[in-house]
């Protein structure tokens, strides 16, 4: 008998590697004959990179750097980079690996307070080494900030109702505080590098199958911040659209990764 063992992460508990081993030593305890084909896959979520180098036929470096976690805590990360039969590299990351959930003891989970910020950071490094294509997988996040701390790691500037900017990581609890975006001081290199995202779900950004209300429980919302990160995402949203010429709040993803 021949068998495919292809789990995703438990989460909370086991990469999807780590969960392939525990599954083929239970069945070698009752199937002595059997044939294992390990394959565990990923949504996107922890353990993504570590996968997709797994399975890349070309020549792969993995680059650890430093970055901070979901609350802003110095922390150290690592990313991928592959580089392609026609000369190009693709930098794969995945958003759990800075802000993601697996960082946070339980009581620490607070989506009103946590950033995307160290995602940012692990693309700015990135950057550093292609300007090709950036491959970012988005499960497992700990966040619900729109991505506004990925955009602040890569210049974008916010600005508060004072017109004063606001110069700590952007958190979920934030986003009603925003008054201005501008975009001038983003790196130029954002700007010429493909960014592809990989994700598993199509929500919208806000209402009632949108970020808050379907992920944030997760990520330890209580029912009132719920409605408060609801309306955060609203309110950027209006912004996207009145200064920047985007919408996409009803657009069929935007609401994975908290906005992301």
């Amino acid at each position: 008998m021949k068998v495919v063992i292809a789990p995703d992460s438990f989460k909370d508990a086991l990469p999807a590697g780590a969960a392939s081993f525990h599954i083929a030593n239970g069945l070698r305890c009752v199937l002595s004959d059997v044939a294992i084909d390990f394959c565990p896959v990923a949504d996107g979520g922890e353990g993504f990179a570590s996968i997709i180098a797994q399975g890349s036929p070309h020549p792969v470096q993995t680059h650890t750097v430093a970055t901070v976690d979901p609350l802003g805590r110095a922390m150290k990360s690592s990313w991928v980079l592959l580089a392609g039969p026609d000369g190009r590299r693709t930098a794969v990351i995945e958003l759990a690996a800075a802000s993601g959930l697996e960082w946070l003891e339980p009581h620490e989970r607070q989506a009103t307070r946590t950033s995307t910020f160290g995602t940012g950071l692990l693309i700015r490094e990135a950057l550093n080494k292609t300007s090709d294509q950036l491959l970012l997988g988005i499960g497992g996040s700990a966040t619900n900030d729109a991505g506004c701390g990925i955009a602040q790691a890569l210049g974008v500037l916010f600005y508060d109702k004072q017109q004063q900017p606001m110069t700590h990581p952007i958190t979920g609890g934030d986003l009603q505080r925003i008054a201005r975006i501008a975009t001038d001081r983003v790196d130029e290199r954002v700007k010429h590098c493909q960014l592809h995202v990989a994700c598993d779900v199509e929500n919208p950004l806000t209402g009632p199958r949108g970020a808050a209300h379907v992920y944030s429980p997760q990520k330890g919302a209580t029912p009132q911040q719920v409605k408060q990160l609801d309306a955060g995402l609203r309110h950027v949203a209006k912004l996207w659209r009145e200064q920047l010429g985007i919408d996409v709040e009803h657009m069929p993803g935007a609401g994975a990764a908290g906005g992301v």
